[in-house]
């Protein structure tokens, strides 16, 4: 209806403005308002009433001044007061403009807000949910209050509310709210006693028809919601794997599939889930108290040996990651282990300045405790392993009988950081170099020095004999290499040094050829008879960490500060294919891959670094096989995977990390079989409501959904959640449609066989 006061006809009975954090509330009124039907007996028309919702979105647009116009046009303004609402310039910007043009008392406030108790008086001193606007321009008294009100819950008319909707009809209607809630509820009885007869009469068709109805509308409306929001999902999951995150992207897949969207979409979703679906399957994880600092796979590669700065080495088996034995202890850090050659003893040294050789298959110390009397930084055996070299914080070189701990001849120094040392093939000398620009030869029974120190312009960063070992190689800080022959002392520079400080070197197998990486962010390739770079530096874009070739000198593979590794043809030094990428981690700045290596057939490539992953790679297409294995990351932290070993076929891998856990790998060769034109390339009868538990077990992870980050599960959370997973998963195999595209067989397949063998 069009309102007439003093002569001046409004448009609109009313104008309802809020906040977009508020528009749900305020559609809900408007189709409430409109709805109602004004009562003769009050004297009022009985047409409906003319509302008008504002639309704050087209608040700077060329919509603009029409909204204006609909605004001083209208007889009330309805403001939708909220804690969102008072901070709005928009609803603030409204209700001066209204208070201009018409009569502020015109105005009436009608709060929304979050708190429990639902009312219509507001509290005289309590003005938190009222924009400023609003009280520069008019008193506050008596106004309709929606507190606590729940979209899914409740209507605007009726129930705990009918006290806000008289209230509310009162300032339009300008009418008392007593007699406002007398004809209402007189219109609800006389409207109710007309209807009870109709529906009693066709109670039990309209019971059939009309709840079939609602249920079908429900149910489809409930699928197009989890629909849109899957689609959501899933616009996300393609952002993370061009972001090389592929784990987020598997866990936002699995989101997606729980959400049970429609078939279109839920078969979209299986395609991209096959794309990064894991390769590899988490099968234990191993606890120090402390950062895991490193870790030695024996030669049976049936135990692992870890040591950490909780003061402790661990042997663990190597299939079922159950501690064998009792911890080796120290009084501080263990800065390393290592077995002996024939696997009988451990040797470990520490921040405590000592050194203990023990039994490894009782754990029991052998021989006296080696005191150095400094924080000891490495230590080694001889060929024979009859004598034990050990070197600490104090630049001290210390030799000992392996049997009976007993320290042999004089102490041996530098002058400065000792960086590693060497023992010829004889053990009649062991080489060391150092921070102070010298590498030096030993006597192992006395502990004299032979010869000249070996002289770098900078730190000796490392070295490494040749087979023969008459000649020494060594690499400095100063970007060089020099090639010594031992007899003679004597070096010569290669031509072709590096822009910054070398990292490391290897010989190629007929020793023809040095490869070299370093701080100028290159790795090169040198000529050892010409001392001539074979072909230009492979380049990345920070500092190359690494080098190695593959089993066949044909490829090699640098990894680098940049967060990349890549492979190069060792013949011409052109780069093969895609960087191999990590993430940039959670905290965004995260970078580096730390190590890399090939498996036994140069097929695969296995990275770890920076963003606490390790990564499988294959080398002739260097794309990424399946998800990323995942170590505890949170933003704020700086976690890492420090290191990692595998068996020869990269199909175990063992990987360690800063986050205090070693987590174990399995990673099944799939036998390649011909594709079947109907058979699915993923599981599509799996329950959809525990893809999200299968990822989650599996990979060792989930997705914070607050953050979005994905999250290493606690060792004992995820036993738990992967004993879940195991029964669910033999469960489903057992009767699955699509066993040759299970998951679960694909990665159990030894299990998978034994319940269910395939025809």
């Amino acid at each position: 209806m069009k309102v007439a006061v003093d002569s001046q006809v409004f448009r609109n009975d009313a104008f309802i403005c809020y906040s977009d954090e508020d528009k749900d509330f305020a559609i809900r009124l408007e189709k409430a308002l409109r709805r109602h039907k004004p009562l003769r007996s009050l004297g009022l028309d009985t047409a409906s009433l003319n509302v008008f919702r504002d639309t704050p979105d087209l608040a700077n647009t060329e919509y603009a001044q029409i909204i204006h116009q609909q605004l001083e046009s209208s007889h009330k303004l309805i403001v939708i007061c909220s804690p969102d609402s008072k901070t709005s310039h928009i609803v603030n910007e409204r209700i001066r403009r209204f208070a201009v043009a018409n009569d502020a008392q015109n105005i009436i406030p009608v709060v929304v807000n979050r708190n429990p108790n639902s009312g219509f008086e507001m509290e005289p001193d309590n003005l938190q949910d009222f924009p400023p606007a609003l009280c520069e321009v008019r008193d506050l008294g008596i106004i309709p209050r929606y507190d606590g009100f729940d979209l899914r819950k409740n209507d605007v008319e009726n129930g705990s509310y009918a006290p806000a909707w008289y209230t509310l009809l009162s300032c339009i209607y300008e009418i008392n709210r007593s007699e406002i809630a007398r004809e209402e509820k007189r219109k609800q009885f006389i409207h109710y006693r007309r209807k009870v007869a109709a529906i009693l009469n066709g109670v039990l068709l309209a019971f059939i028809i009309l709840s079939g109805t609602i249920m079908w509308q429900q149910v489809n409306s409930d699928r197009i919601a989890r629909t849109e929001r899957a689609t959501q999902i899933y616009n996300l999951s393609r952002i993370s794997s061009q972001e090389n995150d592929f784990l987020k992207s598997l866990h936002l897949l699995s989101e997606a599939i729980a959400l049970q969207p429609r078939e279109e979409l839920r078969n979209t979703l299986f395609e991209a889930v096959e794309r990064y679906q894991p390769a590899s399957r988490l099968t234990y994880i191993v606890q120090h108290e402390g950062e895991i600092l490193g870790a030695q796979l024996n030669n049976r590669q049936s135990r692992i040996l870890t040591w950490s700065d909780d003061n402790t080495a661990r042997v663990w088996d190597f299939n079922n990651g159950q501690q064998v034995s009792k911890s080796l202890q120290h009084d501080d850090a263990v800065f390393g282990a290592r077995y002996s050659s024939d696997e009988s003893r451990i040797l470990s040294w520490s921040a405590d300045g000592t050194a203990k050789v023990w039994d490894a298959k009782s754990s029991q110390q052998i021989g006296s405790t080696l005191d150095h009397g400094a924080g000891i930084v490495g230590a080694a055996f001889n060929n024979r392993e009859d004598r034990i070299v050990t070197w600490g914080e104090d630049f001290v070189l210390k030799i000992w009988n392996a049997e009976t701990g007993r320290q042999i001849g004089k102490r041996a120094e530098h002058d400065g950081w000792i960086n590693g040392i060497l023992f010829s093939d004889d053990d009649s000398r062991f080489i060391s170099w150092s921070d102070d620009s010298t590498a030096r030869i030993w006597d192992p029974a006395t502990g004299k020095k032979i010869g000249r120190g070996l002289f770098h312009p900078a730190e000796v960063n490392g070295a490494r004999f040749n087979k023969s070992k008459r000649q020494l190689l060594t690499w400095s800080s100063d970007g060089s290499l020099l090639l010594w022959n031992i007899k003679t002392g004597k070096a010569r520079r290669l031509h072709i040094e590096h822009g910054g400080e070398v990292i490391g070197a290897v010989y190629n197998k007929e020793e023809s050829r040095i490869l070299s990486w370093g701080r100028d962010n290159t790795a090169r390739l040198w000529n050892i008879e010409t001392g001539r770079g074979v072909f230009s530096p492979m380049r990345h874009e920070g500092w190359v960490f690494g080098a190695v070739f593959n089993p066949f000198e044909t490829r090699i593979l640098t990894w680098s500060f940049d967060n990349s590794a890549r492979l190069w043809d060792a013949q011409t030094g052109k780069q093969l294919g895609m960087a191999m990428k990590h993430s940039s981690g959670p905290n965004g700045n995260d970078a580096g891959i730390f190590g890399a290596a090939f498996n036994s057939s140069g097929g695969r490539v296995l990275t770890w670094g920076d963003d606490n992953t390790a990564r499988i790679w294959a080398t002739k297409t260097g794309r990424q096989i399946g998800a990323p294995l995942q170590h505890a990351n949170k933003a704020g932290q700086n976690r890492e995977v420090k290191g990692a070993v595998s068996n020869d076929e990269m199909t175990q891998i063992f990987t360690w990390s800063s986050d205090s856990t070693g987590r174990f790998w399995v990673s099944p060769i799939q036998k390649s079989k011909p594709a079947k034109a109907e058979i699915p390339r993923s599981d599509l009868d799996f329950p959809l409501n525990y893809y999200k538990l299968q990822i989650r077990s599996i990979t060792g992870t989930y997705l914070d959904s607050l953050t979005t980050e994905v999250h290493a599960i606690a060792p004992v959370d995820w036993q738990i959640m992967n004993e879940e997973y195991q029964r669910i998963a033999q469960e489903h195999y057992l009767k699955c449609k699509y066993p040759e595209a299970n998951l679960w067989r694909k990665l159990y397949p030894e299990d998978a066989e034994k319940i269910r063998p395939l025809p």
